[in-house]
């Protein structure tokens, strides 16, 4: 606690990183990947979503909205509603750009459906990377070994979660033909974004604390349209009820640990 806020924000945020990075390294523990195994795996990383859209972004996005004095339900309708369409247009735009260029011609579609979903876990952590600055910034404006001790466990509480979203970000990509250490690459660049904006939330607390509600939400719909257009429709392609049972242990698992951390 001698440290400062600002040098808290940098040490918890990266942090964060590299437990993102530890749940993308899961991709090494494994030699080849079943069929069943992988509808566990897309179902359970679609759970995991649903659930960070919900518990990680929109409760947090309704109690911002209520703080600044703004209208919980438009916010959140706009943003999941917008994140929606940004996913639908940004899968048809990437498909129609990769047919265009022919340095990308070898890649098939379960290839662009694997980056489509790591995008926006990459969009999501935007914002989870603005919360932690926002908290510290607030803790240092508030003062007092209890606001910093707040905005430390919530920090700890987003790096936790970041384990499993890692995962699901490394094993779909290995599943669709990259390799081991290109789907581990690109795990740990989508956590990147975490310790970067979360300076970012640090300086810039009064300009992004207005907009971050709709920012959670519109990561929240981002999250909530890849797991519909993406991951679900794969892992219900055999076994419906293995699909089911990994989308209600992954939505269990990030509940919990949203609910407990």
């Amino acid at each position: 606690m001698a440290l400062s806020p600002f040098w808290l924000t940098v040490i918890t945020s990266l942090i964060a990183f590299f437990i993102t990075s530890l749940g993308g390294a899961v991709v090494f523990l494994f030699k080849n990947l079943n069929k069943v195994f992988m509808q566990i795996i897309l179902s359970f990383s679609a759970g995991i979503m649903i659930a960070a859209s919900f518990f990680s972004l929109i409760l947090v996005a309704i109690e911002h909205s209520k703080e600044y004095g703004q209208n919980p339900a438009m916010i959140t309708t706009l943003g999941i509603f917008f994140g929606v369409l940004f996913i639908i247009f940004m899968g048809m735009a990437i498909e129609k750009w990769l047919v265009k260029n022919k340095k990308f011609s070898n890649l098939t579609n379960q290839n662009v459906k694997a980056i489509i979903s790591m995008v926006a876990i990459s969009l999501h952590n935007i914002p989870e990377g603005l919360c932690m600055g926002v908290a510290f910034a607030g803790a240092s404006l508030l003062g007092g070994h209890e606001a910093i001790v707040g905005a430390v466990m919530l920090t700890i509480g987003i790096g936790i979660q970041n384990f499993p979203e890692g995962a699901s970000v490394s094993m779909p990509l290995y599943n669709s033909g990259f390799s081991k250490t290109k789907s581990f690459m690109f795990a740990m660049f989508s956590g990147i974004v975490e310790p970067i904006f979360a300076v970012v939330g640090y300086f810039f607390t009064n300009i992004i604390s207005s907009i971050l509600p709709f920012l959670l939400t519109f990561a929240a719909g981002t999250m909530i349209a890849v797991s519909c257009i993406e991951l679900l429709p794969e892992s219900l392609e055999n076994n419906k009820n293995i699909a089911t049972l990994g989308l209600g242990l992954g939505f269990c698992v990030m509940m919990l640990l949203d609910l407990l951390l």
